[in-house]
């Protein structure tokens, strides 16, 4: 999805129009493990050595305190661990 140029300007702004907290994109294929800012967003990606497969989260600035871990695992596998204020974990 990001390997055209002006896309992930494209999907901050899809984010904003829609109000979302957290966008989940896939096939990334930017280089290498990162985070860039841009507006109200974060994105946090990895991508592994070929031209396919990353993934990233672009998180909304607002929530970013609430989430305590991004783990990429593996080539097309992440998770991301958020807890909202006064949110109880078992």
């Amino acid at each position: 999805m990001l390997y055209q140029t002006g896309a992930f300007q494209v999907a901050v702004r899809e984010t904003e129009k829609y109000e979302l907290d957290l966008l989940t994109i896939q096939e990334v294929r930017w280089e290498g493990q990162n985070s860039i800012r841009q507006g109200k967003y974060t994105f946090y990606y990895r991508r592994t050595q070929s031209h396919t497969f990353g993934t990233g989260f672009l998180i909304k600035s607002s929530i970013l305190p609430a989430v305590q871990n991004i783990e990429f695992v593996i080539k097309d596998y992440c998770t991301l661990r958020y807890v909202p204020d006064g949110a109880t974990l078992f």
